[in-house]
């Protein structure tokens, strides 16, 4: 939607109104058509993911939205360093090109209106980081749109780019690439940090979230659970799920974005949906009341040097009393297979065998 926003606005600053809503209405059709399909069966004009991970307040408080906006923007500009840093970078090279008549739209400088339009909604809209992934397209499309005006920096080093080639003129290439380099530092320790710790996550991956969607696979599948981390488990077992976070649960999602969530739902949505257990992170709930008081918690897998998942401990409850007993044996006979880094610990190590 950002980048669509930005072109279409990009042909009406050229006096071109029709191309402008054409393009607009091409570009939103599938977003509208998604937010009709997704309304008729009960959920949000936007997807939850979209709405819930703003973190903005509803559009009708206008206050609190204001508010959430310039602390949203300020936050994400020092998360998304990298990303600001590219955006100046673009425009400093712009300023540096040279300008005349007809180069007022010419390719490099309508892709780097794009970029840096779209980078500067993002920021103030969206979020950064958690593992990189939500700005990649931007800092893909940024590099883009930097690398293509490497010819600028040599022509202000010397170097016309009609000259031909020779020692000189290499060894200034070779300085304007470095430059370059430098410039997109922040960009270097984002990439090299990834790489890093692309190990690490995945074993975190691996360890708790495959974890979790083996066991209820093997013990409750078919069955509704309570979840608020569900790609794993719903990619990997066959369940009812209730997200308890609202990604998956629009009345859980309504109530977040209302901020009116609160213990009491936690329960009364857990009652009314039937759910037999909870894979909960106890850390997320402790800002609303935590978590239902009737509820027990039958144990928890720990996970060592987390840098991936939301958190490094994971809580399994029994949801109805009547469970518990179930879980407690369940839970003994799969504690066996966890990875050997997993610490687990909770009611159902005390566990021991009928005939023991």
């Amino acid at each position: 939607m950002f980048l669509v926003a930005v072109i279409a606005l990009g042909f009406f600053l050229r006096k071109q109104a029709k191309r402008g809503i054409l393009f607009a209405t091409m570009g939103l059709l599938p977003v509208v058509v998604y937010g009709v399909i997704a309304q008729l069966h009960g959920w949000p004009f936007l997807p939850t993911s979209v709405l819930l991970k703003a973190g903005l307040s509803p559009p009708t408080d206008y206050h609190s939205l204001a508010g959430d906006l310039w602390h949203h923007g300020l936050a994400n500009l020092w998360e998304g360093r990298h990303l600001a840093a590219l955006m100046i970078l673009a425009l400093l090279l712009d300023r540096m090109a040279k300008s005349g008549a007809g180069l007022a739209w010419d390719t490099k400088r309508v892709m780097t209106g794009i970029f840096v339009g779209v980078g500067i909604l993002h920021l103030g809209l969206a979020r950064v980081g958690w593992f990189y992934r939500y700005e990649a397209y931007l800092v893909a499309l940024g590099i883009v749109v930097v690398a293509c005006r490497f010819s600028t920096l040599t022509e202000i080093l010397g170097v016309p780019a009609a000259s031909h080639p020779g020692a000189k003129a290499q060894l200034v290439k070779i300085g304007a690439a470095l430059l370059l380099m430098i410039s997109l530092f922040f960009s270097l320790i984002r990439g090299t940090t990834a790489l890093a710790n692309i190990p690490q996550a995945t074993a975190n991956l691996y360890e708790q979230q495959y974890q979790m969607a083996a066991f209820i696979r093997r013990s409750y599948q078919h069955s509704t659970i309570a979840l608020n981390d569900i790609g794993a488990v719903n990619f990997f077992a066959d369940i009812h799920c209730l997200d308890l976070w609202g990604l998956g649960t629009p009345a859980v999602a309504r109530l977040r974005m209302q901020r009116i969530y609160r213990r009491e739902d936690i329960s009364r949505l857990a009652a009314h949906s039937g759910a037999r257990i909870a894979i909960v992170y106890d850390s997320w709930f402790e800002k609303l009341g935590g978590l239902p008081a009737e509820w027990t918690r039958v144990g928890q897998w720990r996970i060592l040097n987390n840098v991936v998942n939301g958190s490094d401990t994971v809580s399994i409850y029994a949801i109805d009393p009547r469970e518990v007993g179930p879980l407690t044996a369940r839970l003994a006979e799969f504690s066996s297979e966890l990875p050997s880094d997993v610490v687990p610990s909770g009611l159902y190590l005390q566990f021991q065998p009928s005939g023991n």
